[in-house]
C-alpha cells in the first residue's frame, strides 16, 4: 500500500480544531483524495415543560467546506451524516487531502457552529402525539401505535366501570321479565309464599339461559350471535331476546368510544430551542471525496 505525502501547510491556521478523518468504507489501496467538511458532534437536551417529553438526542454531522465562502451555509442538502464509527484521528496512509480554502480557520469554524445551532432550533423537529381526551402527550421513541395502545390501557379502567353499570341495568330489566314470567325464585317462594307452586321449570330453565348468555356478554367471552330458540310460542324467550341483542350493541357502543377516544389524537412538531443545542465537538472532517480514487 502506497503512502501519500500531502501538503500540509494551511494547517497552522487551526490553532484550536483537531482534524479528523474518515475511513472509506471498504480499505482501500490506492490512493484517495479527501476534502474538507466542518464537522460537529451536537447534543439535543429536550425537556419541554408544557408537553412532558424529555430526551437526549445526539448528533454527528458535516458541511462540505467550498471553495467559495459565499456559498458556506448549513441547508438540508448540504448536510451529510457521519458514521462516528468510522472516525480516526490519524489520517489514512492512502490519503490525498486537497487544499483547505484561505477562508477556513479557527474563528470561520466557530462561527459555522453557530449557524448550525441556529439551524437546528428552525428545522429540526420531533412529531409527538396528544390525546384530547386524556390529555397527555407521547414520549420519547414512543410511536403513534404505541401511543394509542398506551391510551387504550388507561381507558380500559373507566370501560370496566361503564360495562359495569350496563351489566346492572340489563340484569336489572331481565330480573323483571322473570319475575313476570318465571315467577318468584325458589328462595323468594319459600319466603313469601311456602304453599305456593314452584316456578315452570322450561320457562326457569330458558331465562337461566339466557342470564348466562348476558353475563358471558359482559364479560367479554359472550356469544356472538343470538341463540337457537328453546321453545317454540316462549313469549319469554321473545323478550329475552331482543334484551340481549340491546345489550351487545350497546357494549359494542361503549368499545367502539374507547377506540376511539384512544385514537383521537393532535401532532405537534417540538422544535428545540437554542439553550436545548449542546455543541460537544466541532472541527474539520476530512472526508473521502466521491469518484476520487487514483
Amino acid at each position: 500500500m502506497e503512502e501519500v505525502k500531502t501538503e500540509r501547510r494551511w494547517m497552522h491556521r487551526l490553532k484550536k480544531l483537531d482534524n479528523l478523518y474518515l475511513l472509506p468504507p471498504k480499505s482501500r489501496a490506492k490512493a484517495i483524495t479527501y476534502s474538507p467538511a466542518i464537522y460537529v458532534e451536537t447534543r439535543l437536551d429536550l425537556n419541554d415543560v408544557r408537553t412532558g417529553y424529555k430526551d437526549v438526542v445526539p448528533l454527528a454531522q458535516a458541511l462540505k467546506i467550498y471553495s467559495d465562502q459565499t456559498m458556506q451555509g448549513w441547508t438540508e442538502e448540504t448536510i451529510l451524516d457521519v458514521d462516528m464509527d468510522r472516525i480516526t484521528e490519524v489520517p489514512p496512509r492512502v490519503a490525498r487531502l486537497q487544499p483547505l480554502p484561505e477562508f477556513v480557520d479557527d474563528n470561520f469554524v466557530q462561527g459555522m457552529e453557530t449557524r448550525y445551532a441556529e439551524y437546528l432550533s428552525r428545522t429540526w423537529t420531533v412529531r409527538i402525539y396528544r390525546n384530547t381526551g386524556l390529555n397527555i402527550y407521547s414520549g420519547a421513541g414512543e410511536s403513534r401505535e404505541e401511543f394509542v395502545l398506551r391510551c387504550r390501557d388507561l381507558l380500559e379502567e373507566q370501560l370496566r366501570a361503564d360495562l359495569n353499570r350496563l351489566h346492572t341495568l340489563f340484569s336489572r330489566k331481565q330480573e323483571q321479565l322473570r319475575e313476570k314470567y318465571v315467577g318468584p325464585s325458589v328462595e323468594e317462594a319459600d319466603v313469601l309464599e311456602p304453599e305456593l307452586p314452584r316456578p315452570q321449570t322450561s320457562a326457569k330453565d330458558i331465562f337461566q339461559h339466557y342470564a348466562k348468555r348476558l353475563d358471558a356478554l359482559f364479560m367479554g367471552a359472550g356469544p356472538d350471535g343470538p341463540a337457537a330458540q328453546l321453545q317454540r310460542n316462549s313469549e319469554l324467550e321473545e323478550r329475552l331476546v331482543p334484551l340481549e341483542e340491546e345489550a351487545r350493541q350497546a357494549i359494542a357502543g361503549l368499545r367502539e368510544g374507547c377506540d376511539t377516544k384512544a385514537s383521537q389524537l393532535d401532532e405537534y412538531l417540538l422544535h428545540p430551542n437554542m439553550k436545548d443545542i449542546r455543541c460537544d465537538r466541532s472541527c474539520i472532517l476530512w472526508m473521502p471525496a466521491p469518484g476520487k480514487e487514483k
